[in-house]
């Protein structure tokens, strides 16, 4: 975050700015609070624009609304009368992916593979909704305590003013498809290039057609395959096929998180919910087939965004990737919320695992007010088995005690959750 400058508006409708959180091609990133003291992410654009782009953002912004909140930050409000016009949304705490990579190193293992499914998720939930993003990057994927949220979704055809056909050639070139480059047109498919290239990145700190001027990078992305040495072999395939030149040659974000999430082959995108906004996890009925035929999966958004909530705190926070190996964090209800009462936080539990004759004994000790998971969790004492007095009888033989096996405790990160920099919260470009 950086302080205001003297020309940086004090106030935008009914929101105070307090800082700056990022500046990019777009406009500035404000952070700012209603009158009731919530905070709000606020983009102020730099564009001027005409009544086209207007009507563009205008229908842009609704379509965000509909996005599952899960997976973005929610757009809150919007003003596009003004000379500058701003969008409100969600304040999401937490490094961009491309801070990330650069303070720390590519991500690796479970972290990479989380942030994949979670950034698949959100693809499918935006194009559900009818929005292509047009501007996926390391830059517009924040970090968040409760997994990555992918911002900045439909405002790259918004600020084009010449957009008349869904041509635009707005982008970042180091992340933009073919089609961009020669105007054969956006689609679908153009996100799932954007897509690939931000793994293939998040895996290796270096994008997958190198660095250059525009006319470098576009003969590159043209003409070259691209570099993926580093990436896992088990996303390499995925990724790859994700960056064909032929937008027809590409899967379908669905059929990517499919695949992500190891489902059969003929799970086909039409046999996948189109209700994105259902709150909680839904299940859905399989159909069964022959016996010799796989079972068709139905993919539950929701269900896959409680999944990526329950186990985001391994791996997204900048100072949480160590080499331990943690037990995964206990599974809270989904929310955008950062603190909760101490009656509605889940306790701390200490689970005893003891010999094969003894009694697991659990206890839980409830943790003060704060921010959830403390920066140093509190260490409850750990438990014994109660003691037992035999009743004497005369005829009563001794009877052999288990002895005491040694215990285990599932135990949290201690490291927290949120901002670990100064460009932290959804300040993308």
């Amino acid at each position: 975050m950086a302080r205001l400058r003297p020309d940086d508006p004090q106030r935008l409708g009914t929101y105070y700015v307090i800082k700056r959180l990022g500046e990019g091609g777009q406009g500035v990133v404000f952070l700012a609070r209603d009158l009731a003291g919530t905070s709000v992410a606020i983009k102020l654009l730099h564009a001027d624009l005409t009544a086209t782009a207007r009507r563009h953002f205008t229908h842009e912004v609704g379509a965000a609304r509909k996005v599952a909140k899960f997976c973005t930050a929610q757009v809150l409000a919007a003003d596009v009368e003004g000379g500058r016009p701003y969008i409100v949304s969600e304040y999401v705490p937490g490094p961009s992916l491309a801070h990330e990579v650069d303070d720390i190193g590519p991500l690796r293992g479970g972290v990479l593979d989380r942030l994949a499914i979670g950034t698949a998720t959100a693809l499918v939930a935006i194009h559900q909704a009818g929005i292509v993003h047009r501007d996926l990057k390391p830059a517009n994927v924040i970090l968040g305590p409760d997994g990555p949220r992918v911002i900045d979704f439909g405002l790259a055809r918004a600020l084009d003013a010449t957009v008349t056909d869904g041509r635009a050639t707005a982008g970042t070139p180091a992340y933009m498809s073919p089609e961009q480059f020669t105007g054969k047109g956006i689609s679908r498919a153009t996100d799932v290039f954007a897509w690939a290239a931000t793994i293939a990145y998040a895996s290796t700190g270096s994008p997958v057609f190198g660095s250059g001027t525009l006319a470098v990078l576009m003969y590159r992305v043209l003409h070259d395959e691209p570099s993926l040495d580093g990436v896992p072999s088990h996303l390499r395939g995925l990724i790859l096929r994700c960056l064909a030149k032929e937008p027809a040659q590409r899967p379908t974000a669905q059929r990517v998180l499919t695949e992500l999430l190891g489902m059969e082959a003929d799970s086909t995108p039409s046999e996948l919910p189109a209700a994105v906004l259902t709150q909680g996890v839904v299940r859905a009925d399989a159909r069964r087939r022959p016996r010799a035929t796989p079972l068709v999966r139905r993919i539950s958004l929701t269900a896959i965004a409680a999944s990526i909530a329950a186990t985001a705190a391994v791996g997204y926070a900048a100072a949480g990737r160590t080499t331990e190996h943690p037990q995964p964090p206990r599974t809270p209800a989904p929310s955008t919320t950062l603190s909760t009462s101490a009656e509605e936080r889940p306790p701390d539990t200490t689970i005893e695992v003891p010999g094969p004759t003894s009694t697991v004994t659990v206890t839980t000790t409830p943790e003060p007010d704060i921010i959830w998971p403390p920066a140093n969790p509190p260490v409850s004492p750990t438990p014994t088995l109660p003691e037992t007095t035999p009743t004497p009888t005369p005829t009563a033989s001794p009877t052999e005690t288990p002895s005491e096996t040694p215990k285990a405790k599932v135990r949290v990160s201690e490291r927290p959750f949120g901002p670990s920099s100064p460009s932290d919260g959804n300040g993308g470009s």
